[in-house]
């Protein structure tokens, strides 16, 4: 993934708050992990179809099957954090940032 690792954690805080049935919470992680950057981020994990936002209202986000997939990547000692950048990890990881070069 290419975030840091306080946006990793963040994200992952999110998801988790997702996979609790928590859809506000993951909107106060997002927005504190990623700052005004959040909604960008969310469509990034919308199109990649780790959440969903059912008849499209952004108040009610819903972790997908996927997404449940995505949390263990994300974990302080999980495949994210030592993976190198050409894994294959980043092809199921949604790309939060363009990549430089």
């Amino acid at each position: 993934m290419n975030c840091d690792d306080e946006q990793r954690r963040s994200l992952r805080d999110a998801l988790e708050a997702l996979q609790r049935g928590d859809p506000r919470r993951f909107n106060d992680l997002m927005w504190l992990g990623f700052g005004d950057e959040w909604t960008r981020v969310r469509a990034v994990l919308v199109q990649g179809r780790y959440v969903e936002l059912p008849g499209g209202r952004a108040d009610q986000p819903r972790l997908t099957e996927r997404g449940k997939r995505l949390i263990p990547t994300l974990a302080d000692n999980g495949p994210a954090a030592s993976a190198p950048r050409t894994s294959t990890h980043e092809a199921t990881a949604p790309a939060l940032y363009p990549r430089a070069g």
